[in-house]
Order: structure tokens, then C-alpha cells, then sequence
């Protein structure tokens, strides 16, 4: 595997601690700063991956289009403008208990550890689906949208979990 890719993986299994470790904080919330709370950025993180993972054993029917300039872009710098898209309907987040995340955490875990064991599976360059706005990602590109999207919902539950919230 190489040694990038190696890394995207090793960081989304880091990701997961820390979106474990928040779990208990689930209901906090600062309006102001987002409109999602604790809980729901990291139930939304968690229905992305799904959807996501879902993909790695059985990819959609090509063609696809080529990943964007702006795909590219993102996946490069690791940095997604906060507030300017919008989650697809299948990510939008409930209202989450403590419970749920942790046994859908569990769920996501597993599906991850059994999507990367075919470690040569990840190198394969064609993409296997369609990202709602950035074209056509192959397996590595996925993995690497992963820790960018983990990264830019940290930042957010970083500022909620900051913010006074009165």
C-alpha cells in the first residue's frame, strides 16, 4: 500500500476515537456557530462514510464524470469552505442519542475494516462513484475525502464545543 494511502487510512481510524470520544457530548449545541448539534456532525460523518464504504465492494455502473477541478482542489489542500454546501438528503443528520452513535460508530468501524483488507483494491485508479459535487472519485480519492470531510466537521465541533453558548 502506499505510503499516502496508508496514512488516509491510519487518520480515518484515528477519526473514529475522537468521533467515539464525542458521543457523550451529542446534545451540545451553539446556534450560532452551527445549526447541527455535537451529535448531529458526527451522525452525519458517520451516514457519509456509509454511504461511502457501501461503494469499495460494489461500485456503481460507470461512466462517471472526471473529478472537478474543484474536487481535485479539495483533496489536495484538505480544506472544504465552511457553510457553502449542503449534506445530501441520505447524510442529513436526526437528533442522535449517545447510544445510536456509538452503535452506528461500531457499525461504520466494521464496514471500514472489512472495505480495506483488499488492500490492493484501494490502489485500482477508475472511479467507483460519483461524488454529488466533484466528479467521479476512485477508491484512494475516497478514502482521502474522508479524513478531509472528518476534518472539516472537527473544526466546526471544535468551535461549537469552544463557543460560550450564551
Amino acid at each position: 500500500m502506499k505510503r499516502a494511502l496508508r496514512r488516509a487510512v491510519e487518520r480515518i481510524a484515528s477519526q473514529y476515537d475522537d468521533l467515539e470520544a464525542l458521543a457523550p457530548l451529542a446534545g451540545e449545541r451553539v446556534e450560532r456557530v452551527s445549526g447541527w448539534s455535537v451529535g448531529q456532525h458526527v451522525e452525519h460523518l458517520l451516514k457519509a462514510d456509509a454511504t461511502i464504504l457501501r461503494y469499495f465492494p460494489a461500485p456503481d455502473d460507470p461512466p462517471f464524470p472526471p473529478i472537478t477541478p474543484l474536487g481535485r482542489f479539495i483533496l489536495l489542500s484538505g480544506w472544504i469552505p465552511r457553510g457553502k454546501g449542503k449534506a445530501p438528503s441520505a447524510t442529513q443528520p436526526e437528533a442522535p442519542s449517545p447510544e445510536s452513535l456509538l452503535a452506528q460508530l461500531a457499525e461504520i468501524r466494521s464496514l471500514f475494516a472489512d472495505v480495506i483488507a483488499p488492500a490492493a483494491s484501494l490502489l485500482e485508479p477508475q472511479p467507483i462513484a460519483k461524488h454529488p459535487y466533484f466528479g467521479g472519485f476512485n477508491r484512494a480519492q475516497w478514502l482521502r475525502w474522508v479524513v478531509v470531510h472528518h476534518h472539516h466537521h472537527a473544526k466546526i465541533v471544535r468551535d461549537v464545543l469552544r463557543a460560550d453558548p450564551a
